[in-house]
């Protein structure tokens, strides 16, 4: 691959702060660029002071995205050095786990890169333009690196900000893996919903514990939530999801786990089928809702909306004690901005929600201190209590 380098000069007091909190500079940040300027880019001072190398976004609010804090000529290979790190530390922290996050982009020093593993097969997301641009030269040394049998490469596109898979490695993109007692299958082309799956595999496995009744998974996306709860001693499960796809690969988990008999899978959108419960006088012992579509784009107004018309309608299926899973990860929602719109919408039920677990990501998502949003929320257990 070339490796054009231009030359960005920054302010020397902006790079001390993103070195020591997130690691990326503003546009208002840079005073100049020289050269053919990317995808990777000399960072100097005022001064010309060498400041070390950066991966350069031209059309994006965010600029620079440090990448080493040492002026390199040959940044693919540095690269495959922490890919290699990345990969040796999650075998011996998740000990021999088949499914797992590689790369938790600037938590491993790949700026804006997630790459999730799936047994023989790669999820690969990139989220920004200078990551899109190398992608097709990183995947030789990916490939090497993991031995990965076939690799899927998400990117968003600038038009439509829409996630689109493309197929890099491989003749298809079919995986299975192991998740605790279960077998699961995946095909890494089917849905960006799959992106932050890994996020929420520890979760769906401890989440065991509180197998009860009767089930509703909503959106339910791969359906990992639902078949542990079934397989722990839920009476029965209603799964919802939306994208064919997904309720295709979800209906063979359950076939080839034994589960037929306790699961059932409806393609249906999950807020309406939550309301057409809801006005059925329906009642369910345990509702899982994933707050948000992974590819909703939406401003902050109508991700509240959104959220919030969720959980009120899954608030009506749930009585005293019953219990509630989600999570704070709606964006552009902040946590606490999250937490305000779903006790906003138990109030309107007279209701409150009583948080009795927090169940966080497995050590394959490490965060960046001081970049709180480096690291997944925690799935939320709420158990509902009664105000009236």
């Amino acid at each position: 691959m070339d490796t054009p380098f231009g030359t960005a000069t920054v302010s020397f007091k902006a790079h001390r702060e993103a070195n020591r909190r997130r690691p990326w500079l503003m546009a208002a940040d840079v005073a100049k660029v020289e050269g053919n300027g990317g995808p990777f880019i000399d960072v100097v001072d005022e001064n010309a002071l060498p400041l070390g190398t950066a991966l350069f976004c031209p059309h994006e609010d965010v600029r620079l995205r440090l990448f080493s804090s040492a002026r390199t000529r040959d940044p693919l290979s540095l690269m495959r050095t922490r890919l290699e790190r990345a990969e040796k530390r999650r075998r011996a922290d998740l000990m021999g786990a088949d499914a797992y996050r590689l790369c938790h982009a600037e938590a491993d020093g790949m700026p804006r890169l997630f790459i999730d593993r799936f047994g023989e097969g790669l999820f690969a997301t990139s989220v920004c333009e200078a990551t899109d641009a190398i992608f097709d030269a990183l995947l030789p040394l990916l490939v090497d690196v993991t031995g990965a049998q076939k690799v899927v490469h998400w990117r968003q596109d600038p038009a439509t900000g829409a996630f689109v898979g493309t197929r890099k490695h491989g003749d298809d993109a079919m995986v299975r893996f192991h998740h605790g007692r279960l077998l699961m299958s995946l095909d890494l082309a089917s849905s960006f919903e799959l992106f932050g799956l890994t996020a929420r595999l520890s979760a769906q496995r401890s989440i065991r514990r509180f197998a009860r009744g009767r089930v509703l998974d909503v959106d339910a996306s791969d359906g990992g939530f639902g078949l542990q709860l079934a397989d722990a001693g839920a009476r029965s499960v209603l799964a919802v999801e939306p994208e064919r796809e997904l309720v295709s690969s979800l209906l063979s988990d359950i076939d080839q786990n034994g589960l037929a008999d306790k699961i059932d899978v409806e393609c249906a959108d999950g807020t309406e089928r939550m309301r057409e419960l809801g006005d059925t006088n329906e009642r369910f012992d345990v509702v899982v809702l994933h707050p948000l579509r992974q590819s909703a784009v939406m401003n902050k107004d109508d991700a509240r909306q959104a959220v919030f018309e969720r959980h009120r309608a899954a608030m009506r299926l749930l009585s005293e004690g019953r219990l509630l899973i989600t999570w704070p990860q709606a964006a552009p929602l902040s946590e606490l901005e999250f937490a305000e719109v779903v006790a906003d919408a138990a109030h309107m039920g007279q209701q409150r929600l009583q948080v009795v677990a927090r169940l966080d990501a497995g050590p394959d998502h490490p965060g960046l201190l001081g970049v709180p949003e480096s690291r997944p929320q925690a799935t939320w257990v709420c158990r509902v209590l009664s105000t009236s």
